[in-house]
């Protein structure tokens, strides 16, 4: 997955120049031959992740820690529903994870959704659907 995601990030760079501006994901597959699920995951493998224990303040400030803040906004039952759906979204599909992820976790439109993974917002919309009755069904 690493080296797919250096090939994505290459080829969206070269696209930038080219396009003058950014890419779809469809671009960058059809530039590398790959599926636009593909570019998705290796430009989702590609990011770091971020501690929970990371200074959010600014240099000089008193700073406090992510951790901080999610706690003052998360109730305990909150924690524990999270992990309960982390556990019924690696029952779904891939496809419909990237759809749920992006629209629930990333606050993307189903036409945003569509663009990146090469779809029509209502393939978007009925993906989403049957992804959203499979978790219903298996957090009964």
């Amino acid at each position: 997955m690493k080296e797919k995601a250096i090939r994505v990030k290459q080829s969206r760079e070269n696209l930038m120049r080219k396009f003058g501006r950014e890419p779809t994901v469809a671009e960058i597959a059809e530039d590398l031959g790959m599926d636009n699920e593909d570019v998705v995951l290796a430009i989702e493998a590609a990011q770091l992740p971020i501690s929970i224990f990371e200074s959010v303040g600014q240099e000089g400030q008193d700073s406090s820690e992510l951790i901080d803040y999610l706690s003052d906004h998360e109730e305990e039952t909150g924690w524990l529903e999270r992990i309960d759906l982390t556990d019924a979204l690696g029952y779904l599909p891939e496809r419909e994870q990237q759809i749920i992820l992006m629209r629930y976790f990333q606050d993307k439109t189903q036409t945003e959704v569509g663009e990146l993974m090469g779809l029509s917002q209502v393939q978007v919309s009925r993906l989403e659907q049957r992804a959203v009755s499979k978790l219903r069904e298996y957090l009964r």
